[in-house]
Order: C-alpha cells, then structure tokens, then sequence
C-alpha cells in the first residue's frame, strides 16, 4: 500500500536521492513546460490563467475519447480533430473543481475565451469546437508544440541510455 505523505506549505520535505539521470530527466521536464506555457500565451495573448483554462477545455472535451471504445479511440491517437460532436462539453464547475480554482474566476475566464471566439457554450458546458483547433495558427502551433515535445522525449532517452 502507498502512502501518501501530507505536507503543509510552511514544512519541508526530506531530502529524495535521486536515481541516476532522473535529476536530468526533471530539468528537461521543466525548459518543456516552460516552452508550453510560452506556447500556449501567445494563443491568449500572453495570460497564462486563460492558457491553462484553454488547455483544460480541449483536454476534457477529449477525455470521453480515450475511454471510450476502439473507434472512438482511433480518434484520440489520430491526425487532427475528432468531429465536435464525439467530444464532450465540460461545465464551468467541473472545470474549477479540477484546477482547483474559485468558480467565479473559472467563469469569468471562460467568459473571455468564448468572447474571443477560442470555445463556445453548447447544452452541458463549454467547447472547443475543432474550427478553432483547425485554423492555420493553431497548426502552427501544434507544430512548435510537438517539436518541444521531441526534444524533451530526446533529452530524456539521452539520460536513460547513459
């Protein structure tokens, strides 16, 4: 059985010895992060709250293709956008309970991004429809995105095969 250990923000954690190549392995996890959160600002114009809310959107509007059956999933794994209505809407509420951020904060935020035409409100929440996620920009983006990813993958097998 796993433990889980409870820390309050003012206590310090002991100190973990790393395994080898797991401590390069954490570095390249984090210049990959900071590329996405690079990545996803400048599709919102440099607000990370609204970047991760984005993100969060179009991750649960998908979540219901990889639990679902092999079709459905072939959609989850392949080349460009599952048809709108094989995704799933996520609610305001759903959304900040799962970042754990207040409802209203959530709700304005996602306000801001249906104004600016990045999600829509349809019958049980919020989507990003895939005309948003097909456009010229977020190609661009996906590419420079899947690049970062490349070379974090490098990075790490570079660390493991040492």
């Amino acid at each position: 059985m796993t433990q889980v250990l409870a820390v309050s923000p003012d206590q310090t954690l002991p100190p973990i010895p790393l395994a080898p190549g797991r401590g390069a392995a954490i570095r390249a996890s984090e210049g990959y992060f900071v590329q996405l959160v690079k990545l996803l600002s400048e599709l919102t114009g440099g607000d990370i709250i609204k970047s991760i809310l984005f993100i969060s959107i179009v991750h649960a509007n998908t979540e219901i293709l990889r639990r679902m059956d092999a079709s459905a999933h072939a959609f989850a794994v392949a080349e460009g956008t599952p048809p709108d209505e094989m995704r799933q809407p996520v609610s305001v509420y759903a959304l900040a309970k799962s970042l754990s951020m207040p409802y209203e904060t959530t709700r304005r935020y996602v306000a801001r991004l249906v104004e600016e035409g990045l999600c829509i409100k349809v019958v049980g929440g919020i989507l990003v429809p895939g005309s948003v996620l097909s456009t010229p920009r977020m190609a661009i983006l996906a590419t420079r995105h899947y690049a970062h990813i490349m070379k974090f993958v490098g990075m790490v097998n570079q660390v493991s095969e040492r």
